[in-house]
């Protein structure tokens, strides 16, 4: 026994009904996966931009592999690290002293090259900034003291989380890293390998640089710049910075341990150890990337499965909402309303593909759990039963164990344990209320081609079966009618005549029974 909503009284018994699903469990999973989807995008987003940072981290890798290769073919690197860069006057002009510390001196160098770069691609110049110098600075530490190369800092920063860290608040920050390069301008030749490079950003404003020269990391000369843009709108109580984790950099993380644990291989070419550590740092980002795009490419697939499972549910629920059928009542009435809540039969038990029906309010049952929303429902409802009425739900949702149990357990339940059938009078003793009837015999429901199915009747007639049919009863029917049966207590040895299949009749028109 299902339940419907009332659409349309269509007169002498016939209406036309919208059925009612339970969608509990379609909604709760809809409602899951639009959050899963929200949170989702902002984890991809942060796979996404990590993914970008450990593919320039593998270039910087690349680069200063390539560099100090080139150094060695040309002899420079035989007596241990390349040495220091000479400072461009012997005394910081800013304060007339000693360069303090000595690295300092390449930042003027770094920064007009930058702008010497930008100037020849017809980009405006920077201005240089402090804050954005403390981001630079900070990161190329980090570099030399944790043995890195690439944008993700030891405590999991970015370049935008460094900059927000200075309190400078940026709509724009993008990040440069050189590797290995001997000299600024080298360093920005890497930098500036295409149009489409970061040092020729159109929207930055400001600049930050900062260099160092570390003889215990393997690329020795390392240098960063720092382009930003200020925020118009700033935040006056800008949120404290947190490094989220994501699943790019964990998958990278994870990728780089391993690696580092692989021993280089032992050749007896004399190489300098600073070029074969670097070949050990270029082999980690870019099996890093690797595993990054990986992770990536898994996220993205989840995020297609969920939207197309969004799209399949939406379809669904659509689809059942927007199902109505025409059917009869089991006794002749009127008085049903337009968005009246009814009870309905579905004889034997689930959706048929005839075109008749029957309604009416009363108690009633839907045992099965799932549905098949490709076929037409057939309704019908009584007035009488102890069994408490349900909702139809779609398989989509279900568990499939339940989907199984409810499919192997139906032909058995339909056939031992009946709530009601349709019956053909065949003979009637009207004043007893008592009727002969031949009961219709439909095959249990097929689930594929080959399958044999079971007939769902113990026995084709019934004889003697009580005609509940008030107040007239008995004297309501003719042989040869199509009625509906109701079985008590789904016991399929007390039958009851409850109404008609279709057009029912009034009671007021029987004459016999008005003549009592």
């Amino acid at each position: 026994m299902g339940k419907a909503i009332i659409t349309a009284n269509l007169g002498d018994g016939l209406y036309r009904a919208r059925p009612l699903f339970n969608l509990t469990r379609l909604n709760d999973e809809l409602a899951k996966l639009n959050t899963d989807q929200a949170e989702y995008s902002a984890t991809l987003t942060r796979a996404v931009l990590s993914l970008s940072l450990l593919e320039d981290e593998t270039e910087v890798a690349r680069r200063a592999m390539n560099a100090v290769i080139n150094q060695w073919q040309q002899d420079l690197l035989n007596l241990g690290s390349p040495p220091e860069i000479t400072p461009p006057t012997p005394d910081d002009p800013d304060t007339s002293l000693p360069w303090d510390p000595a690295d300092k001196a390449q930042e003027g160098p770094l920064f007009d090259a930058i702008n010497a770069a930008r100037t020849g691609a017809g980009k405006a110049t920077l201005t240089r900034d402090t804050d954005m110098d403390t981001a630079a600075r900070r990161h190329v530490l980090d570099m030399s003291g944790s043995n890195l190369m690439g944008h993700i800092g030891s405590d999991k920063s970015v370049p935008s989380s460094r900059v927000a860290a200075t309190g400078y608040q940026a709509d724009l920050a993008v990040e440069l890293v050189a590797c290995g390069a001997f000299t600024a301008s080298s360093a920005v030749n890497q930098w500036a390998i295409n149009s489409s490079s970061p040092i020729f950003s159109d929207v930055a404003t400001v600049c930050g640089v900062a260099y160092t020269y570390s003889t215990h990391h393997p690329a020795t000369h390392l240098w960063v710049a720092v382009l930003a843009h200020p925020d118009p709108s700033p935040d006056p109580s800008p949120p404290t910075v947190t490094y989220p984790d994501d699943p790019a950099q964990k998958a990278a993380r994870e990728q780089e341990a391993g690696l580092e644990k692989i021993e280089p291989p032992k050749t007896a070419i004399q190489i300098p150890d600073n070029l074969t550590e670097l070949v050990k740092k270029f082999g980690i980002a870019a099996g890093k990337e690797a595993d990054a795009r990986r992770e990536v490419t898994r996220l993205i697939a989840e995020a297609d499965r969920r939207t197309a499972r969004i799209a399949e549910l939406t379809a669904a629920k659509a689809a059942l909402e927007a199902l109505q059928y025409d059917v009869w009542s089991t006794f002749y009435t009127e008085a049903l309303t337009v968005g009246q809540e009814i009870e309905t039969a579905e004889p034997p038990g689930w959706l048929r593909t005839d075109a008749t029906a029957m309604t009416v309010d009363g108690n009633g049952l839907y045992a099965a759990s799932y549905t098949y929303t490709e076929r037409p429902w057939n309704i019908a409802a009584f007035s009488e039963s102890q069994v408490k009425p349900g909702k139809l739900s779609p398989t989509l949702t279900a568990h499939p164990a339940a989907t199984f149990w409810n499919a192997a357990m139906e032909a058995g339940q339909w056939k031992w344990k009946p709530l009601w059938k349709y019956g053909t009078i065949t003979s009637l003793d009207k004043p007893a209320n008592r009727c002969d009837l031949v009961l219709e015999s439909p095959p249990a429901r097929k689930y594929s081609f080959d399958q044999d199915t079971l007939p769902l009747n113990e026995s084709e007639t019934l004889t003697g079966v009580q005609i509940t049919y008030p107040p007239c009863n008995g004297y309501g029917f003719e042989e040869g009618d199509e009625v509906l049966v109701l079985f008590e207590g789904q016991d399929r040895t007390k039958p009851k005549v409850v109404g008609f299949r279709r057009a029912p009749r009034d009671c007021n028109g029987r004459e016999d029974w008005l003549q009592l």
